[in-house]
């Protein structure tokens, strides 16, 4: 009986490292989601400065919550969901909510930001991408939570 209960828990082990890489690497996402949108910004920040200053702190506003909005989908994600199996619904609900926290957040940024670039207005106006967002989001927790 002795083997067996070791053996278990020696699985139970790997699967925890197994679910703290991925919350790791899931996190490493939102960082670099946050990296590349602000590097994807910048130009546009410059421009503004030069032309238009109000605009620019503005932008550099919103843009200072964006990753403030990531850094705390990063550690909501590695700390809030500590030791859950390993289940594949499970890993598909830590991915899902990871994926609806960004594209949410992304589309929360530009539909703050000046359509000077002629975005479409299903991205630049709440619609249905932002309830798709969110319910890919609220899917994602359902099934962390709900299962």
């Amino acid at each position: 009986m002795a083997p067996r209960t070791v053996a278990v828990n020696r699985v139970r082990l790997q699967g925890s490292t197994f679910i703290e890489e991925i919350k790791v690497y899931e996190a490493s996402g939102l960082l670099i989601a946050a990296i590349g949108v602000v590097i994807a910004s910048l130009p546009r920040l410059f421009t503004q400065w030069r032309t238009d200053r109000p605009a620019a702190y503005r932008t550099a506003a919103i843009l200072l919550l964006f990753v403030g909005y990531m850094g705390l989908g990063g550690y909501l994600l590695i700390t809030s969901f500590p030791g859950f199996s390993a289940r594949p619904i499970k890993l598909l609900g830590f991915a899902g909510t990871a994926i609806g926290w960004i594209v949410y957040g992304a589309l929360m940024v530009l539909e703050q930001i000046e359509n000077d670039a002629g975005l479409p207005r299903w991205i630049t106006q709440f619609g249905w991408t932002d309830l798709g967002a969110l319910i890919l989001l609220g899917a994602g927790l359902f099934a962390l939570h709900g299962f």
